[in-house]
């Protein structure tokens, strides 16, 4: 029995790295139970994935929850661990005046990077070897993911590090191989509010440096307006200022709408 119950368990690690078997799969009455379960689905999910449910289903037996109950939690976590290899699709509304269809789950890339290093920085690790980092197989497989699941929102920003080159790489290469298409997909990212129109033209053109080849940003996001030059910024309608740069890139097609973030 005990064999049984720790066997989907067992098959998930090498034998130099498993753990104390936990006793939630070791009781011979639920053991058995949990392990048909994760059986059941042991494909479809993975191995960080499997391990983190049996570690939530230990606490839950240490605090004797009881019997019927730990299997139901069971049995939702694994629902939640395989729910891309389902038909669901998250659903969307409308984005107020844009008009967009917004997916009511989206997909935020602040830590969607391999260095918080700004790409531009003499520091940062090289383009070449960032977008040839296993990090970016990742980034693009849990791309497909979103795809598949109606997640068709992707929020970056000039200051998530490589966030803004890594997600731009990552669409662009979905596109190349015909995976998707550009009216597929909401493109967002965010830059920093500046004094000057010029100090602000400088910083987006990192930006669209990665963004161009889309042809334009979908929404773009003065990002961290929290303090009260900032918002003068933003608000002023001097020619030389940020907003009226943006204005003028709205009317030259490279931004559809615009938006800004804070942080309270």
């Amino acid at each position: 029995a005990v064999a049984t119950a720790t066997g989907a368990y067992f098959a998930l690690k090498k034998p130099e790295e498993v753990e104390e078997i936990p006793a939630v799969l070791k009781d011979a009455i639920v053991g058995p139970k949990i392990s048909e379960l994760l059986l059941a689905d042991v494909d479809k999910m993975t191995e960080e994935g499997i391990i983190k449910i049996v570690r939530q289903l230990q606490f839950w037996y240490s605090e004797s929850l009881p019997e019927k109950e730990l299997l139901e939690v069971a049995k939702r976590l694994i629902r939640t661990a395989t729910i891309c290899h389902s038909d669901f699709k998250v659903p969307t509304v409308r984005y107020g005046k844009t008009e967009l269809q917004m997916p009511i789950v989206t997909c935020g890339g602040m830590r969607l990077q391999r260095t918080w290093i700004p790409d531009n920085m003499p520091i940062a690790p090289s383009k070449k070897s960032t977008l040839n980092h296993p990090s970016q197989e990742n980034l693009l497989n849990m791309l497909r993911v979103c795809f598949k699941m109606g997640i068709t929102h992707f929020e970056t920003a000039r200051f998530y590090g490589t966030s803004e080159m890594q997600l731009s790489d990552a669409l662009w290469k979905l596109m190349e191989m015909g995976e998707i298409k550009r009216e597929d997909f909401i493109l967002q990212t965010k830059v920093p509010a500046k004094e000057t129109r010029a100090e602000f033209e400088q910083s987006f053109a990192l930006s669209w440096a990665h963004l161009e080849r889309f042809k334009y940003i979908d929404l773009f996001a003065f990002h961290c307006v929290s303090k009260k030059e900032q918002l003068k910024w933003v608000l002023s309608d001097e020619k030389d200022a940020c907003f009226a740069a943006v204005l003028d890139m709205q009317k030259e097609g490279k931004i559809k709408h615009i938006g800004f973030s804070t942080h309270g």
